[in-house]
């Protein structure tokens, strides 16, 4: 399963409903998936549980939650380098 779908699958969990890519791509998902801070900082912990680390105080954001594209390349940032 990519990091992606992971992802998605975060997401679908938090909102209590299955999610397609095409409705968590772009902007204001906040305010498009209806969720308020306790919901986005949920969704950080799933994050962090699926993935295997740990979002430092400094990098708590809810901008962080409110893009898909974001979120993912915030994940990718935390993991090691794969090699091929």
């Amino acid at each position: 399963m990519s990091d992606t779908d992971r992802l998605i699958k975060v997401f679908s969990t938090t909102v209590g409903r299955e999610l397609s890519r095409e409705e968590l791509t772009g902007g204001n998902l906040i305010s498009s998936l209806g969720l308020n801070s306790i919901d986005a900082l949920q969704l950080l912990i799933q994050v962090e549980t699926e993935f295997g680390f740990n979002i430092e105080d400094e990098e708590l954001s809810i901008d962080l939650v409110d893009s898909l594209e974001r979120l993912e390349t915030f994940v990718a940032s935390k993991q090691p380098a794969r090699t091929a």
